[in-house]
């Protein structure tokens, strides 16, 4: 029991068993992260992951690609810290999409983000290497050509 600011906090085994294990987590490395301020944004594509890492096959190497994408963006020194924020906010909102089911996406949204990530990664060779690595992955895990 702990107790923290005038309440008594217990551990629930049952409950609490979810919260331990080995979820999807991104690491960022060698970026200055308070210019960036991508912590919310990372918060929800771990959590976006996390949901879809528990699915099939297609759903884990999805949660892969999009958790190397946004590990690579937010760790690139090629690019502004102002660009670094608008892919990794692209990011997020593709994994927020994702997580939906798939008539509930908004395939419009998806498809101008997906089509957008190359270009805004262009400035980084090691991003435009990557993208062409997961970016398949991607687009056919949301079903988008």
């Amino acid at each position: 029991m702990r107790r923290v600011l005038g309440c008594d906090l217990q551990p629930v085994p049952d409950l609490d068993e979810d919260l331990r294990g080995s979820g999807t987590a991104i690491h960022i490395h060698h970026s200055n992260v308070a210019n960036l301020n991508v912590g919310s944004q990372i918060g929800v594509i771990n959590a976006n992951l996390q949901s879809l890492s528990t699915g099939d096959e297609k759903q884990r190497e999805f949660a892969r690609a999009i958790e190397q994408l946004a590990q690579a963006v937010a760790s690139e020194s090629a690019l502004e810290e102002n660009q670094k924020q608008e892919i990794v906010e692209a990011v997020t909102t593709i994994s927020e999409q994702a997580a939906k089911k798939p008539e509930e996406r908004s395939r419009s949204t998806l498809k101008a983000l997906v089509g957008w990530i190359p270009t805004a990664v262009s400035a980084a060779n090691g991003l435009v290497t990557l993208w062409h690595s997961v970016g398949p992955t991607i687009k056919a895990f949301l079903d988008i050509n």
